[in-house]
């Protein structure tokens, strides 16, 4: 006795409707799950590249503050050169510096401050800011570096 194959319904294969939508919203959700690590992912890295780019130029400035003399930085009674406090919406060209991270044009900001001085030497804290937002903290990114500059020769 022979059994006709197709018309026992048990043996057709395939995907009904509700099978395939219920594999697409799962597929969905597990797309949209992955968009937010790969969002978080690259914020946290253009985060730590603006901290990267700071340390840079903090590095830059300092080595054009060695290249000043002390008077012009600093003159007994105030900064003459980039005072307090640290920020990138100043309208000073001196006391900012525009950086490309990642295509994007980033302002930092700089500031001096004094801690101790002498006609041949300044105790200073360098620090540059900018405006983008740390992504662990919230506040914005800034580096601060304290260096001794002295007038050898003078």
């Amino acid at each position: 006795m022979v059994q006709n194959v197709f018309l026992n319904k048990k043996n057709q294969a395939g995907f009904t409707i509700i099978e395939l939508l219920v594999a697409m919203v799962i597929f969905s959700l597990v797309l949209i799950f992955m968009l937010q690590s790969f969002l978080l992912a690259f914020k946290i890295n253009f985060s730590n590249e603006v901290k990267n780019t700071a340390v840079r130029v903090a590095e830059e400035e300092l080595e054009n503050l060695r290249n000043k003399p002390i008077n012009e930085i600093y003159d007994s009674s105030n900064v003459i050169y980039c005072p307090s406090p640290c920020n990138p919406d100043t309208t000073d060209s001196n006391c900012k510096v525009i950086r490309t991270v990642k295509g994007v044009n980033v302002v930092y900001g700089k500031a001096i401050d004094v801690n101790n001085a002498s006609d041949t030497y300044l105790d200073i804290n360098l620090t540059i800011c900018s405006k983008i937002k740390d992504w662990r903290t919230g506040n914005n990114i800034t580096y601060t570096v304290r260096t001794i500059l002295a007038n050898i020769g003078e």
